[in-house]
């Protein structure tokens, strides 16, 4: 092989090279975030009542003064009504109307039980953080069991609690809820804590909001993994 044919079959090598890792980074850029599309809770509340919520997630794509629609990640068009009389807006925590929404905007809508009304619609991100209801929807909740599909078809569940912490450990949390009922979450290098520095600056006799994921540990019984905790600081 002269000098010549060898530069450009190392030329050639090179170039394939880098395609091949301009093609894996393609992939790895198309691959979709999994998200939650819709939830279902059923909420328990202090004086014994139950609500029930179905929430969306998508994009949205029509609104007029007496519906929204939004295009969930799954491909599933979601059409609910709504009006500034019924129907709560919030944007980045703060309230707003039906008018200050844009098309296009990413947005969680929340339904009722019929699933065709809208109570609530969130867009941004709230100082809550707990992908759940809010618009005081869940003032006077003490537990919720939530069903989340997913937008690659898969399905999660997730169990939301609020109560009074009774103990701490580095990997345990328990708290007593208002029905006199005790919950043990599990906080993961993943779990977000909401209105305090860390985990560790929780203290004991501190209300709290936790929502878990529902798992089954290594002997196969029930688990909760805390993915957010919310301190109820003034």
């Amino acid at each position: 092989m002269n000098g010549s044919t060898h530069r450009t079959a190392k030329a050639a090598i090179v170039i394939l090279a880098i395609a091949g890792l301009l093609a894996t980074a393609s992939v790895a850029v198309a691959t979709p975030r999994v998200e939650r599309v819709h939830s279902a809770g059923t909420f328990v509340y202090r004086d014994l009542s139950v609500r029930t919520f179905g929430i969306d997630h998508g994009e949205l794509t029509a609104i007029d003064p007496t519906s929204i629609s939004l295009l969930r990640q799954d491909g599933v068009t979601v059409t609910l009504a709504a009006s500034d009389a019924t129907t709560c807006v919030r944007v980045d925590g703060l309230q707003a109307t039906l008018q200050n929404l844009v098309i296009g905007q990413d947005i969680a809508a929340v339904s009722d039980a019929t699933g065709t009304s809208t109570l609530a619609v969130r867009v941004g991100h709230a100082q809550r953080d707990d992908d759940t209801p809010g618009c005081r929807l869940l003032r006077g909740a003490v537990h919720g069991d939530i069903a989340d599909l997913l937008s690659d078809g898969t399905t999660q569940e997730r169990s939301w609690d609020r109560g009074v912490i009774t103990a701490l450990a580095p990997y345990w949390i328990r708290i007593a809820r208002a029905d006199n009922v005790t919950v043990i979450a599990h906080p993961t290098r993943e779990t977000r804590v909401v209105h305090v520095a860390s985990y560790f600056r929780l203290h004991l006799g501190e209300p709290v909001t936790i929502v878990s994921r529902k798992v089954l540990d290594d002997q196969g019984q029930p688990k909760l993994l805390a993915l957010v905790i919310r301190a109820h600081r003034r």
